[in-house]
């Protein structure tokens, strides 16, 4: 027969368990969302509205005032995260789409 305390035992293992898997599937989640943008030919000076972003990202940069891919040299991950209404996909999803142009901000 099975104690108490072994059952509050494995009940917290249990919930470890479930934390860690809920952690690796937002990993999982993040990947997921990937947008090609290979077909695109992109550097600095290509307008956002042309990177074939989705809404939200575009209109992360938009509320920023940036018209050029290149003006995005100036920000870091960090400050864009902090952006109303911006998040990790959307945010990696605009690291995506500078990459493809050439460029890398600071996290």
């Amino acid at each position: 027969m099975i104690t108490e305390t072994e059952f509050l035992n494995a009940i917290n293992v249990i919930n470890k368990y479930k934390q860690q898997i809920t952690e690796q599937l937002e990993k999982i989640k993040i990947n997921l969302v990937e947008i090609d943008f290979s077909h695109l030919s992109l550097d600095e000076n290509t307008n956002v509205r042309d990177c074939g972003l989705s809404k939200r990202a575009l209109n992360i940069l938009l509320c920023l005032d940036i018209e050029k891919l290149g003006e995005l040299k100036e920000f870091k991950k960090s400050d864009l995260l902090k952006l109303r209404n911006s998040g990790k996909v959307s945010i990696n999803e605009i690291e995506k789409c500078l990459f493809q142009a050439g460029i890398v901000i600071d996290a």
